[in-house]
């Protein structure tokens, strides 16, 4: 994991001085189940993803900025400014605003993310609309991005057993996801 690291993550800092593994990655090592499958499932994501990717990163910055994520913050606005956003519009995508002058495709993707942290279905139109613009895998890449940050920060997962001797990976949050071929949810407990 960590030769993939140094290779595929440029731009910032992924450990400190002393050789320590900064942002997601320490969790996953002392989980080394999880972790392994995680890194697999982000290799995958990025091999795979049709998002293109400032909606990527418009989707991962509004995650973040919901959770108060400081690294993933830091990490993502690195590669945002990478990908072509403009710092203003990352600035305010941290801030937790839509930039009013987001092009259509990126206003998509945040309103996408953004919808689903609020919690509930995601409305109809904004299903329609990310369907429409990224296609049913891309979609499912746009929400990706609010269900997948407690994968890649499983320090806040409760450890498997907790939850009456069955594998509990419910959220610290107390939301749970749940999927099927119409609506994408996040449902208060």
């Amino acid at each position: 994991m960590r030769a993939g690291i140094e290779k595929g993550f440029r731009g910032f800092a992924t450990a400190r001085e002393d050789g320590a593994l900064m942002g997601p990655w320490n969790p996953w090592l002392h989980e080394p189940r999880i972790g392994r499958a995680v890194w697999e499932l982000i290799k995958a994501l990025s091999v795979v993803s049709t998002l293109p990717d400032p909606c990527r990163q418009i989707a991962i910055l509004v995650t973040g900025a919901h959770f108060h994520a400081g690294y993933e913050i830091y990490a993502h606005v690195a590669v945002a400014q990478r990908d072509g956003l403009s710092d203003e519009a990352i600035s305010t995508v941290v801030a937790g605003q839509r930039p009013a002058d987001l092009p259509r495709y990126q206003a998509i993707a945040y309103d996408t993310a953004a919808a689903l942290l609020r919690g509930g279905v995601l409305p109809q139109l904004n299903y329609q609309l990310a369907a429409a613009e990224f296609g049913t895998h891309g979609r499912a890449c746009a929400s990706g991005g609010p269900i997948l940050h407690d994968v890649r920060h499983p320090q806040r997962l409760r450890r498997p057993g907790a939850g009456g001797g069955r594998l509990d990976m419910q959220r610290a949050s107390n939301r749970e996801a749940k999927y099927d071929e119409t609506q994408v949810q996040i449902k208060h407990a």
